[in-house]
């Protein structure tokens, strides 16, 4: 067990690397509102360009032999839905990482069903893996029989790219590694308000069904409300995770048709 905290350790260590909204914080965050459209250009601006450095690496603890405590160990990766190339890019680095200190990286293909997220953690379980990474709207709390009984096993889950920090994580996972959607929000808005000069006419895409939609989308609205007096958020297009290659296009198309004024999308 001991061996597998440190090698979920090591997973954090990756995420550190492929996450780095979640490392470089907004240096630039103003500490009141701006009824000036300029001041909302101003504040825009400077926490974009904040974030055009490379962030600067925080180990999240003490050095340790990654490669001894990841040998002959396997992790699965389920992402919400196979179809995602986000998602795949984020699982084509867990294995290139992997593969330099030998933690043997698999990814668990499905169509976003939640049974098949359930498959996959029973075939973990029953094929010899130590960590399952439930990645990007993957809720465990609708996974609880699984997870238990995996852990139960000795197979341990964990959520990455779930969680926002302000969050309360689920006790069914060994680990998490979260991301600040809401500072994701709040700079999605940002980049808005700069490439439309403060007049921002936002169509935002979304699914709540995810739990972390909730603040990032908290953040898009925030920022635009305190920052941007002339920017409005048109309409919330709700999208289930299954349908995202079916309904978002055609819902953006006749929300553009609808109403001309629209400038900008934020999926």
């Amino acid at each position: 067990m001991h061996e597998m905290g440190r090698a979920l350790r090591l997973l954090a260590l990756i995420w550190a690397m492929v996450a780095w909204f979640a490392a470089s914080p907004v240096a630039a965050a103003a500490a009141s509102g701006v009824d000036a459209p300029d001041g909302g250009l101003a504040h825009a601006r400077a926490a974009i360009e904040a974030h055009r450095a490379k962030p600067v690496f925080r180990s999240p603890g003490p050095p340790f032999d990654a490669r001894k405590c990841a040998a002959g160990k396997k992790q699965l990766s389920i992402p919400n839905i196979s179809s995602n190339p986000f998602l795949k890019g984020i699982i084509d680095h867990e294995i290139a990482a992997g593969r330099e200190v030998g933690l043997a990286v698999q990814e668990w293909q499905n169509q976003g069903q939640p049974s098949q997220w359930a498959q996959g953690i029973e075939f973990a379980r029953k094929n010899g893996f130590q960590i399952v990474d439930l990645i990007s709207g993957i809720d465990p709390r609708i996974l609880e029989p699984q997870i238990k009984l995996a852990a139960q096993s000795g197979v341990k889950t964990m959520t990455s790219h779930f969680y926002d920090p302000t969050q309360t994580v689920d006790p069914l996972v060994a680990a998490s590694l979260p991301v600040s959607f809401n500072t994701v929000g709040k700079l999605l808005a940002d980049w808005a308000i700069l490439r439309t000069d403060g007049h921002a006419n936002v169509v935002i895409i979304m699914s709540s069904e995810v739990p972390p939609t909730e603040p990032l989308v908290r953040g898009i609205t925030s920022e635009l409300q305190q920052y941007c007096p002339a920017c409005k958020v048109v309409r919330e297009i709700n999208v289930g995770i299954t349908e995202w290659a079916t309904k978002i296009g055609p819902s953006v198309q006749s929300t553009l048709l609808a109403d001309p004024s629209v400038n900008f999308i934020l999926p």
